[in-house]
């Protein structure tokens, strides 16, 4: 089928060009290739246009309309084709009756040439049970009324002209671009530096549940294609179909009141990576059914109160990379199944300290507070995060960790620290911690651990505590029995004796690079640590290794001493069977 198919795209009365076979491979991907009217050339590669990629599909049957005579035909072929250019004359000598077959149809335009093409419905006609079309790097610069006039059945449209590179080529949009597309569920016209698009161009196609506009020059939100006025049917909205809509990467400034009032049905708002300095209120009335929220990347330094209060099933908040330095009380109120809060790299500080921030984020999974300039936490900012899994409070300026400041944490896996201006670890700073695994401290100014201050901390698999001011091994450690993995490394740890971290019997990776260690390396001193797989010892003053300082370590893989004092290491790893380096 797919030799014959070929074949029968190379007949046609088109003087332009002509669709040649250049070859069959293992009876299930046909290529052919389009030459100019002269043929196939014998000394010119150039007059090749293009070539293309036939592939079989699942069968399925075309549907004739209500009454009409047509005859339904297998629409059982995928086609890809690679060209240098978009010209009518040329993708429309593919319209002969092996195109009817084609249900899946990828366009790829050579990125080295610049022409601005007009799309109409000369370069698609002959494709009409396509149900996918995808249009890349093909320098379009008006999409005309008819453009799509014969897909009736497309469901999927993709469109990147790339031009978003080129400043200077902008697509213009006709608002009856689309109105044939009514089975159309997703459209992608994104990098296609797009400055507007024209009042209800999208208000026919009742069936678009994914828009993507991102990576466009677009300034106003309402010249999204948009429009307030009902459909011509039933009662919907203009754009209530709608699941997913993204519009990052634009220069939008405002996101005006009620601007999205119909969209009922929307799920996922990407606004991320704009330039939004102001988000009105009721923004985002009437998005009752929203899930995800991004507004990443803007330009906010503030949120007014009860900007969340209409979207009460919100499961994940990006508003990270801002400028918030401070957030009104009971902000997140309301939303109880919020599992998402990123409010990274943004420029909150003391002041912003609330008990009731997050009270009644019942369900919080992960809160990312990190690269801010919190100074102070206490008890009370956490103490309704009863399901919270992950909290981020890296870089940022805290000087202590308070007693019990995460007892009600119950459910906390992973707690980063790192990057602030700790300087101890008190017994209750990890209070009620009982099932973390990974707590992250590196990057402080800790010179002093409590005894106890681990003693909560029964499941810990990773500790890192690199970069601080440790003169010693904390004996804290001792009592982490599942410990897997420890990083101790730049610190100024000037000893093993009584190392600490001997019986950890999961202990597999001891980091200790770049301390002060000196002296003598013995049979004791990593005794008891029978899983030990990885030891790092590099950029220290050690001066001997004992002949069985390894002994008791035979599942060693891997051990670093560079950059230390030592004069031989003979016979220092002949019982090491499993060592790789």
């Amino acid at each position: 089928m797919l030799k014959k198919m070929c074949t029968k795209m190379s007949i046609s009365n088109n003087k332009m060009v002509h669709l040649l076979m250049l070859s069959q491979l293992m009876l299930s991907v046909a290529h052919c290739a389009i030459f100019k009217a002269t043929g196939r050339p014998t000394h010119n590669p150039d007059a090749i246009w293009g070539q293309c990629e036939v592939q079989p599909l699942n069968p399925t049957w075309s549907v004739a309309p209500v009454g009409s005579s047509q005859v339904p035909e297998v629409v059982d072929t995928a086609l890809t084709c690679s060209m240098v250019n978009l010209e009518e004359e040329r993708v429309g000598h593919i319209t002969t009756p092996a195109a009817t077959r084609v249900a899946s149809l990828s366009v790829a335009c050579s990125e080295m040439y610049h022409y601005q093409r007009i799309l109409s419905h000369q370069h698609l006609a002959g494709f009409i049970n396509l149900q996918e079309l995808t249009m890349e790097h093909c320098k379009i610069k008006h999409l005309k009324e008819d453009a799509f006039h014969s897909l009736g059945h497309l469901q999927s449209l993709v469109l990147r002209t790339r031009n978003f590179d080129w400043s200077e080529m902008k697509l213009k949009i006709d608002s009856a671009a689309f109105n044939s597309l009514k089975k159309l569920k997703s459209l992608d016209l994104s990098t296609n530096n797009i400055e507007s698009i024209p009042l209800q161009t999208m208000c026919q196609m009742h069936s678009l549940i994914t828009l993507n506009i991102s990576y466009n020059v677009i300034q106003d939100m309402k010249n999204l294609g948009f429009s307030d006025i009902k459909n011509e049917i039933g009662e919907n909205y203009c754009g209530s179909s709608l699941i997913t809509l993204d519009i990052s990467h634009n220069v939008i400034s405002v996101v005006p009141s009620k601007i999205f009032s119909h969209f009922d049905k929307l799920q996922h708002l990407l606004l991320k990576h704009n330039e939004v300095i102001n988000v009105e209120d009721d923004a985002f009335q009437g998005l009752s059914s929203l899930i995800t929220l991004d507004i990443s990347s803007n330009l906010l330094v503030a949120l007014p109160q009860g900007i969340f209060e209409h979207i009460p099933n919100i499961r994940h908040l990006r508003a990270g990379n801002n400028s918030l330095s401070v957030l009104p009380p009971h902000l997140f109120q309301g939303l109880e199944l919020l599992q998402e809060l990123d409010l990274s790299y943004n420029n909150l500080h003391a002041d912003w300290r609330l008990s009731s921030l997050f009270q009644g984020l019942s369900n919080l999974q992960m809160l990312d507070l990190s690269h801010n300039k919190i100074t102070v936490i206490n008890q009370q900012v956490f103490s309704s995060l009863t399901s919270v899994k992950v909290i981020h409070l890296n870089h940022n300026q805290l000087r202590s960790v308070p007693d019990n400041a995460f007892s009600s944490c119950i459910g906390l896996l992973h707690l980063d620290l790192s990057n602030n201006q700790l300087t101890s670890i008190s017994d209750q700073s990890m209070s009620g911690l009982h099932n973390l695994k990974f707590l992250t401290l590196a990057h402080n100014n800790i010179d002093n651990v409590g005894i106890s201050a681990f003693s909560n901390l029964n499941q810990l698999q990773d500790l890192n505590l690199n970069s601080n001011q440790l003169r010693s091994i904390p004996s804290a450690i001792s009592l982490l029995k599942n410990l897997e993995t420890i990083d101790l490394g730049e610190n100024m740890i000037t000893s093993l004796e009584d190392n600490p971290t001997k019986g950890l019997q999961n202990l597999y990776g001891l980091r200790l690079i770049n301390n002060l260690i000196s002296g003598h390396i013995n049979k004791d001193s990593f005794v008891n640590i029978p899983s030990l797989k990885i030891l790092n010892l590099a950029g220290n003053k050690i001066s001997k290794i004992e002949s069985n300082a390894f002994k008791n370590n035979s599942n060693l893989q891997a051990v670093r001493l560079d950059s230390n004092m030592l004069t031989s290491i003979d016979n220092l790893f002949g019982d090491l069977s499993q060592l790789k380096w």
